[in-house]
């Protein structure tokens, strides 16, 4: 059994965040291994660029996985993650296809426009 923990936070690279910016989250989830998961993110800011994603396995730092804007995404290309994003309904998702190695904590964050 995998176990997926999913935490959205909404980071800002400048001292532009407003208090009506902010992201939810799916539930966590649990899965077989084998079995595909789409993680959620849904986002309301007045600014947006690119949805990030990141991953905490236990007792280690934070990595970087993906970013997706509009027209393309950046990042692992191994087809292991598969980030995707709406800008018009201000949704994200990113599709996992994990190993037992992927038990970790999700993270989406949201960096807006310049």
């Amino acid at each position: 059994m995998i176990c997926l923990s999913v935490v959205f936070i909404l980071c800002y690279f400048d001292s532009g965040a407003h208090s009506e910016d902010q992201v939810t989250q799916s539930p966590d989830s649990q899965i077989s291994e084998g079995e595909s998961v789409r993680i959620n993110c849904h986002y309301q800011t007045s600014s947006f660029n690119t949805m990030q994603w990141y991953k905490q396995a236990p007792n280690q730092g934070l990595k970087f996985i993906n970013r997706a804007w509009g027209s393309g995404t950046h990042g692992d290309n191994s087809g292991k993650y598969k980030p995707a994003v709406d800008t018009s309904s201000k949704t994200g998702s990113l599709t996992i296809q994990p190993s037992v190695s992927d038990s970790a904590i999700y993270y989406c964050a949201i960096e807006p426009a310049q």
